[in-house]
């Protein structure tokens, strides 16, 4: 199959093989008869038995306009593969970057050769290795699955004013400071919090550029920390919080007074049994307006 696209194909710019399953080393490697044009090879899910990040590391090398490859999970393994086995020097011009287990090693050769990455997710890395993405310097988009909290809070504060504008965190172990990314991410536009142990405010904060707060599966730690929330990102266009059970008639109607949420678009209210149908109509009657 790869064979007939890699030759009918002249101007294929990307292709997804995600969870195919029966392709090998070989076949894979025909796309570097797509070298001209080929961007985004999109390998997740493919079995590693198959194909080793040995094959992948050759097929980064063979593309030199590649950015991504979607989904895979062994992109820091191939990436070190490269740098210290193929001994390539000269940078990749991978854009995304998507590793499990990312240890030290690898991360240098990533350094090395990625330095325009602008989107990274990493699951699971080696512990105080996140603190060191800041030498991305054209990253904007962070998405991190199981680190710690205090890790995120470390890398922010050895960076102040870091440029970033995304950031996800998923299965976050330990409690988020919401102070902190308002304080150290000044130009944040993003921030997702799934399935993690806590997040809580230290001292009240203001968070003009946030338009998208996701906080889900999360408990929302201290007694006035709904309310900071909701005060402290003015700009806010989507909004979803669960575990609202701080949140009464009362609160809501103090915080649109204060013309909160006057931005929101898109409001998610999760587990909010103080609410009553009288505070949602004066919501909507506000939001109109």
């Amino acid at each position: 199959m790869l064979e007939t696209i890699s030759r009918k194909c002249a101007h294929l710019k990307t292709i997804d093989l995600s969870g195919s399953n029966e392709l090998c080393e070989t076949e894979i490697l025909l796309l570097t008869n797509l070298r001209a044009t080929l961007q985004l090879v999109n390998l997740h899910h493919i079995q590693e038995k198959n194909i080793s990040s040995m094959g992948v590391a050759k097929l980064i090398n063979a593309l030199p306009n590649l950015v991504s490859l979607g989904s895979y999970l062994k992109t820091g393994e191939a990436i070190h593969y490269l740098c210290k086995e193929m001994k390539r020097s000269h940078p990749t011009k991978l854009k995304y970057l998507h590793d499990k287990n990312t240890d030290f090693e690898s991360l240098a050769s990533i350094q090395k050769l990625c330095p325009d990455l602008c989107s990274i997710f990493l699951n699971d890395p080696t512990r105080n290795l996140v603190k060191h993405l800041t030498s991305f310097k054209r990253l904007y988009k962070l998405k991190l699955s199981k680190v710690s909290a205090e890790d995120i809070h470390e890398m922010l504060e050895q960076n102040p004013n870091w440029d970033i504008r995304h950031l996800e965190l998923v299965c976050l172990r330990e409690s988020l400071d919401l102070t902190k990314i308002a304080r150290f991410c000044p130009n944040l536009r993003f921030l997702e919090i799934f399935y993690s142990m806590s997040v809580h405010v230290s001292c009240p904060f203001n968070f003009p550029t946030l338009q998208k707060l996701t906080i889900y599966c999360t408990e929302i730690r201290g007694f006035d920390a709904q309310q900071d929330i909701l005060v402290g990102c003015p700009n806010v266009q989507k909004l979803t919080l669960c575990q609202c059970d701080q949140l009464d008639d009362e609160l809501l109607l103090n915080m649109l007074t204060c013309d909160a949420l006057k931005h929101c678009e898109e409001l998610c209210l999760l587990q909010a049994p103080g609410l009553t149908s009288e505070a949602i109509r004066y919501l909507l009657m506000t939001l109109d307006k």
